[in-house]
Parts: C-alpha cells; sequence; structure tokens
C-alpha cells in the first residue's frame, strides 16, 4: 500500500499523518481549529467509536482530542484502507487508536460488500449500495467479516469503561440506520453524542425508519451548519420528522446529521413542541369517535396536543359518559355536554370549543371520524404561518365523486374493517404520488388549522347558520375578505371513514362486490335545515355560495339592492326575498312575513315595504309579476357579478327586468365581522 507521511505540529498538538496515495484520495489538511472543534465535545479520557475510519483522518481528529487518556476504537470494513489506517495508529502510539479490520453489521457473519472502484477506495454494505449501482458506481464486490458492535464490546471492552463512550461516528454508507436499530438497547444505555451519514440514495420508507429508530432511543436529532462540528454551538434547532425527510432530498454527499440523548441537550436547542387543540363536536358517534382518539394520540408525535370535544345531546351510545372516563384518564381530554334536548349543532360548538375550551393558540377544525396519520402535525406546523389557515389532505372511500382536494383510496367505512397497515403504508411509501398535486395547493377544507386569534377577530361562525350548514363557506368567505392565505398541505394526510354525522340518514354499506356506496342519502331533518341555510347565505351575501374546485372562495361584491315589485304572489315574494336588501311590494306580505321570520334572523317587517315607501337603495330593480319568467329568476342570481360587469350608474333593461344604478358602492366588506352586515 502506498502512503505519504506529513508531520503536524499545530501548537500543543504533535501528530504524523499517513496520506493514502490512491488517486480518488484527496490529500488530507489538518489545523487547530479542526482538533480544537473537537474539543467542544469531547473530554480528555472519553472513549470514541468511529465507525468506517477510512484511512484514519478522523481517529486522529478524536484521539487528539481526548488524549492518551482516552480511547479511539476505530472500524473499518475495507482491507485496504485498513492497511493505511494501522500505519496511522502506530505512527502515533501517544495517541491510542485502535484499528479493526472489520465493518459493524446488524448481525455477524461474512458480508459482501460494494466498491466504487477496482482500488476499493469507498464503498460500503447496504441494499442502498446495490440498488445504486450505475447511479453510484458501487460495483466491485469484496468479502469482509462483520461484527454485531454490542456483541463486539461485550468481549473486548471492560464494562465499567462502557460509561467512557462519549461519541460514536458511523459513516458507512446507507447501512447507518441498521447499526442503530440492531443497537438500541446500547445507545439507551451508555448514551453517546451519535454523528450519522446522510447517504441519499435511502428510500422514503428507509428514512423514516432512520429518524424513528433515533426517536424511540430518545435522541434529538440536529444538521450541522458547519462539517465534523458536532458542538451544540453548531447546531440547528431539532429536527421534526418532516424536516429530516426534507434534509434528506436535499443533501449534498458528505453531509452529516448529529443526534444528541434528549437529556443533555440545552433547552434553548429543542425544538418546542407545537401546542394544537382539536376541535370536534360528536353526537351519537362514539365507536368513531374512540377510533379517532386513537389515531391522534398514536400518531400525534413531539407535538402536544389539546382534544376538544363537545358532546351535543347523545342519547344512544354513552358518549358523554365515555367523556367523562377519558377527562379522568387523560389531562389533555377535554369535553362539555349539551345537555339537550335540542341539538346545539356544529357552528354553535365549534366555537363554543374554540372560545372556552381549547387553552392554545392554534385550534384545528377536526371531525370525529377522522384518522390522523403520522406526520400530520409537523405538516401543520411546516406551513402554518402568520395569517394562514392550513388543511390536511383527506384520503376517503369513493362514497362520493372524486375532487381535486382529496385522494379517494378505500381502507375501511368501519373502525371493525380499518386497514391501518395498508393505510400507513400508503402514506409512508408515498403511493399517493400520482394523485399529488403538489406540495401545497391553495384551497380550504377539512380538517383546517388556525390561529384563534383570526378566528376571533371576525367573530368565528355566524350563529344564523347553527345548527349546521353553510357555516363553512360563510366564514371561508370572511376569512378571505380578511386577508387570510388558505394552504392545503400535500404532506400530512387525515384517512376520513365520512358520512358518520347527522347529515346522512344510514350511513355507507357495501354491496356483495365490495363496492361501497350510501344507504340512504341525506336526512330529511338535515334537508329542511340545508334549505333554510341556503336561504340565510343568499340573503348575507347576495349570491348562492361561489368557490373554485378547492374551495378557495370566490366573493362578488355585496351591493344594496331594492326590488321594487309590482303584481306580486305569495310564491315570487317567497322567491325573490333572499336576494336584496330591500323589497317594496304590492302584494300581501303580511302572511309570508308572519310564516318566514320564524326561519330567519333577518328582520323581514325592516326588509319588506309597502310599494309606495320611500326608496333610498344604491340600485332598484323594477320587476313585474305578470312577465317575469324563469330566465328572469337566472339574471337575478347572477346580480353581482352582472352589475360588476356595468361598470358605472345608469338606466338599463335586461330580460323583463328595469334596473337602475344611482351607485355601485360595495358593502361585501362590511360582512367580515358577524351582524355589521345588518345595516346594509
Amino acid at each position: 500500500m502506498n502512503y505519504t507521511v506529513e508531520k503536524f505540529n499545530l501548537g500543543e498538538y504533535n501528530f504524523d499523518y499517513a496520506h493514502w496515495s490512491h488517486p480518488y484520495v484527496n490529500k488530507k489538511k489538518f489545523t487547530l481549529e479542526d482538533i480544537q472543534t473537537q474539543t467542544t465535545y469531547l473530554n480528555k479520557g472519553d472513549i470514541v467509536i468511529d465507525i468506517g475510519a477510512f484511512s484514519g483522518d478522523t481517529p486522529i481528529l478524536y484521539a487528539n482530542a481526548v488524549g492518551k487518556e482516552g480511547k479511539i476504537i476505530s472500524f473499518e470494513a475495507n482491507p485496504h484502507a485498513y492497511e493505511v489506517l494501522e500505519v496511522n495508529s502506530k505512527l502515533n502510539e501517544h495517541l491510542n487508536i485502535v484499528p479493526i479490520n472489520k465493518a459493524v453489521t446488524e448481525k455477524p457473519g461474512k458480508y459482501t460488500f460494494h466498491y466504487s472502484d477496482q482500488g476499493f477506495c469507498n464503498g460500503g454494505f447496504a441494499e442502498e449500495i446495490d440498488r445504486g449501482v450505475g447511479a453510484t458506481g458501487h460495483v466491485v464486490p469484496l468479502e469482509v467479516e462483520g461484527v454485531n458492535l454490542t456483541d463486539w464490546l461485550e468481549e473486548n471492552l471492560l464494562k465499567k469503561d462502557w460509561d467512557k463512550i462519549s461519541f460514536i461516528k458511523i459513516d458507512t454508507e446507507g447501512y447507518d440506520y441498521k447499526i442503530l436499530r440492531s443497537n438500541k438497547e446500547l445507545f439507551k444505555q451508555i448514551r453517546p453524542i451519535l454523528e450519522v451519514e446522510l447517504y441519499p440514495a435511502l428510500s422514503i420508507r428507509e428514512v423514516k425508519e432512520f429518524y424513528k429508530v433515533l426517536k424511540e432511543i430518545g435522541y434529538e436529532v440536529f444538521q450541522q451548519h458547519n462539517g465534523r462540528d458536532c458542538s451544540l454551538n453548531s447546531l440547528t434547532l431539532s429536527l421534526g420528522e418532516q424536516d429530516f425527510i426534507r434534509i434528506f432530498q436535499n443533501i449534498k454527499s458528505g453531509e452529516d446529521i448529529v443526534a444528541y440523548p434528549k437529556e443533555k441537550i440545552p433547552k434553548d436547542k429543542l425544538k418546542q413542541p407545537m401546542k394544537i387543540s382539536l376541535i370536534q363536536p360528536s353526537r351519537n358517534n362514539l365507536k368513531y369517535l374512540k377510533w379517532s382518539y386513537d389515531s391522534i394520540r398514536k400518531n400525534q408525535g413531539n407535538h402536544e396536543v389539546e382534544i376538544c370535544v363537545a358532546d351535543d345531546f347523545s342519547d344512544k351510545d354513552g358518549t358523554w359518559e365515555w367523556c367523562q372516563e377519558m377527562m379522568e384518564k387523560d389531562s389533555l381530554f377535554k369535553a362539555i355536554r349539551n345537555e339537550g334536548p335540542t341539538r346545539l349543532g356544529h357552528t354553535i360548538l365549534y366555537d363554543t370549543l374554540v372560545n372556552d375550551v381549547a387553552t392554545n393558540d392554534i385550534c384545528m377544525i377536526y371531525h370525529a371520524d377522522m384518522y390522523l396519520c403520522p406526520s400530520a402535525l409537523d405538516a401543520i406546523e411546516k406551513h402554518l404561518k402568520e395569517k394562514t389557515i392550513v388543511s390536511l389532505t383527506r384520503i376517503e372511500p369513493p362514497l362520493h365523486p372524486d375532487g381535486p382536494e382529496k385522494l379517494l383510496e378505500d381502507f375501511g367505512i368501519e373502525p371493525e374493517e380499518f386497514d391501518e397497515e395498508r393505510l400507513l403504508e400508503y402514506v409512508e411509501y408515498g403511493l399517493y404520488q400520482p394523485q399529488r398535486r403538489a406540495e401545497t395547493t391553495e384551497g380550504i377544507f377539512a380538517p383546517w388549522a388556525f390561529w384563534k386569534k383570526d378566528f376571533q377577530e371576525i367573530g368565528g361562525h355566524d350563529a344564523i347558520f347553527a345548527p349546521q350548514s353553510k357555516e363553512d363557506t360563510d366564514i371561508f368567505n370572511r376569512f378571505h375578505l380578511n386577508g387570510i392565505k388558505f394552504v392545503q398541505t400535500w404532506e400530512g394526510f387525515v384517512y376520513h371513514m365520512t358520512c358518520r354525522g347527522s347529515r346522512f340518514a344510514d350511513g355507507a354499506t357495501r354491496n356483495p362486490n365490495g363496492e361501497v356506496f350510501m344507504k340512504n342519502r341525506e336526512t330529511d331533518e338535515w334537508l329542511k335545515q340545508n334549505q333554510k341555510s341556503t336561504r340565510e347565505f343568499i340573503r348575507k351575501w347576495g349570491h348562492f355560495c361561489k368557490h373554485d374546485a378547492l374551495m378557495k372562495p370566490i366573493v362578488p361584491p355585496k351591493y344594496n339592492i331594492g326590488f321594487v315589485l309590482s303584481n306580486t304572489t305569495t310564491q315570487l315574494l317567497e322567491s325573490l326575498e333572499p336576494w336584496c336588501s330591500t323589497i317594496y311590494t304590492d302584494g300581501d306580505f303580511i302572511g309570508y312575513k308572519k310564516t318566514e321570520q320564524s326561519k330567519t334572523s333577518f328582520d323581514l317587517s325592516n326588509k319588506i315595504r309597502i310599494l309606495e315607501s320611500a326608496k333610498t337603495n344604491d340600485i332598484l330593480i323594477e320587476i313585474d309579476g305578470k312577465t317575469f319568467t324563469q330566465e328572469d329568476f337566472h339574471i337575478i342570481q347572477q346580480l353581482p357579478e352582472i352589475l360588476q360587469d356595468s361598470g358605472e350608474a345608469g338606466e338599463f333593461e335586461l330580460g323583463n327586468l328595469k334596473i337602475k344604478i344611482n351607485s355601485l358602492k360595495e358593502h361585501q366588506n362590511k360582512l367580515i365581522i358577524n351582524k355589521s352586515y345588518e345595516e346594509i
């Protein structure tokens, strides 16, 4: 083996170094600063384990830092690199470098390593190497001997010295996480700092396994600002799983991460857990609530999750009794109950939970029939910035038509048949990628996370839509008008069984072929409520619910419109009244007003006036009941857009309608705060 020896005199540190004369190996350079860097996390007398020591550059640095009282145990599988490593240990007998020509493997035995060239410069044993043939060029095989690290220490290092192992470096071309996995009990016991190579050929599954193992043994993961500087002052804040994956997906060759035992980390280096309150109204769907709860606690990661449940007068399945039990067992489980007998509904209970129960600054509207997938909350944390609402992406069985905001995959329609393992494979292995739109899209759908202050600033949900229906579109409109940005992340998911609330009469089932379908559609109660809420929405906004495919609101102008209605009928009055600010009529509206007032929060006595009343609206539209057609009604429904396009004051006819524009003043911003629209 060819090498050249160079002497280094770096202050108090003096050593010789054998440079391997290999065409693919750069000559090593050492500075005083290089050694001083090691002393920020290594002490005199420490034992260091260097797995993948190569020709000896890192053992030399570690050995100078720990002094002659310490020891560097240096594993190198490559017999050619080992020869130079052995030379460097003999050249520096004042430094205690122990070279070992073995690979560290999960189990002892003979293994075939793959190298990048006939000179056996760079290589390793890993499935990832095999997968990378052609891309990495690791095509030259060589048989080596492997040992398990724990077994080797049991045989070769006194137990009393195990506590001296302060640092372990692992650089094994993708095999690193398997070494960690097969020695978990060792790392739980001795608690060294770990420096681990980022190997780009790892799959997402392996990267997640990597992170999972480090978390299982009680380590926090950091990215290095500077190579080979594992001191805490050179590290980032601790990394969550999503950040860890992101680093792997964007790394450059030779980058490393450092993992510190959690108990040894200063608080200023720990990433503080996101505190979030999940808002869950529920009624008579206990088994889904339990299923959802289990998923949250299983997959919440490092985040502190407060679960806030509102039992809306459940009277069949013991929901409230279970809630009471959970409040005793789980300090972060909180519940309230509507004692009934009338339902309050989601609209009111959402706000009660947010305002009166939730203690965190971040909340998330979260249905009781949703399974929280791993890393979902990491995605929320990543994207929830100021003036932003973040939605997770729903995975659903194909009960409803496909849409650009969700993924259709059947993992079960009941907790009893839920295929958790297959769902997790679907998410963790990225099997959804063919359907993925982007990292994020601009839209909003449940579940959606928000800052409580943004919610309270606009007054939360509008109670006119209670118990539910159209409350989402209304509040999304108001968020939009108030400058809130909507982000749907395709990095975080929930599985939504769907159709387990009060909207549907009889849920979902399967036909003999296993295909899912709705047994019955919407309940009569819900259809009646939806009709009522739709009319309230039109009264408030002046249009039907408008949004794009991802639920991003489309908010046409709100104008002060008066209908001047002659030759009216009760049926025509009923159809037209919601679409204007004021209606002037020659008909007998007393009976309609008496019937309709109980169905609306708007003051019809002020809204419906006799034909001869003074007309003060910005826009007046004359309508003759005798000539009014369905086409005219269609024009009424499109009035905000038509008037916006008209662009100026004046008079014109459209169909059978006579339109007079005195002003095109827009009033939609008055709708941001609840009840402020009453003056329009």
